[in-house]
């Protein structure tokens, strides 16, 4: 899977809360009318955006901007489903719900110190049944973390895409080291064990609020045909 055809399909996103904050992160198309977000990236459960600019900086045409308007949002999964004001016409790439150890994985993210140009980010799953703050997740190893200042802040939300062509997750979470409150006031946030964390996909699939949009793939490989949103997609695709 080439990192063009990931960049196709990932814009950032900027969120404008009612209290005027702004948000950056990162979010990808399922359908050419839908695309999917973290809750986070739009601001908190009392004060978040309705609606976001999504900026696909990849697209070789002048109209590379979107609106997105909040379909649907979980604040547990930390998910947001938008619907796209216009279509884009983009190849999409298919949505699994299952996923190996040791499998090869890349993305394209946003974080902060990149702005607007974006990074490609890339690893290995390193355990299909990981925990984070006791919710199951997708237990990434990221090599672009390799100092503790290597923060991926603004990357939530980009996809999780394997060796054979397939989105398995959603980025969320960096694995973090906050410093002890007896240390001095000031003390930085550091990266910790260069891992991240993803939402694996098939818990969208059993869920009541996304299950509906999202058409989520169960085997691997092979061919077939899926209505994502309101967009019929035919894909072919194999193992590497």
């Amino acid at each position: 899977m080439s990192v063009e055809q990931i960049k196709e399909i990932v814009a950032r996103v900027v969120a404008h809360r009612p209290s005027g904050a702004v948000e950056n992160g990162t979010g990808f198309l399922v359908s050419q009318n839908l695309a999917i977000t973290c809750a986070h990236c739009l601001g908190d459960p009392e004060d978040y955006a309705q609606s976001t600019l999504l900026r696909f900086t990849s697209w070789k045409r002048y109209d590379n901007d979107r609106k997105g308007e909040v379909i649907e949002i979980d604040w547990d999964l930390d998910v947001a489903l938008l619907r796209l004001d216009q279509m884009a016409q983009v190849k999409l790439l298919p949505l699994e719900r299952q996923s190996l150890a040791e499998e090869q994985w890349r993305s394209f993210a946003y974080p902060q110190q990149v702005d607007r140009d974006g990074i490609t980010l890339e690893g290995r799953v390193r355990d299909i049944e990981g925990k984070f703050h006791n919710e199951e997740m997708l237990e990434l190893e990221c090599k672009e973390i390799k100092t503790p200042e290597d923060l991926l802040h603004g990357a939530s939300g980009a996809p999780i895409v394997v060796a054979r062509g397939a989105i398995i997750g959603i980025l969320t979470n960096q694995l973090l080291q906050y410093p002890k409150q007896t240390l001095r006031q000031g003390e930085a946030i550091i990266a910790a064990f260069g891992r991240v964390y993803a939402l694996p996909l098939k818990r969208l699939a059993a869920h009541p609020q996304f299950k509906n949009y999202l058409h989520i793939n169960v085997s691997f490989g092979g061919t077939y045909k899926e209505t994502y949103g309101e967009t019929k997609v035919a894909y072919e695709f194999y193992f590497p």
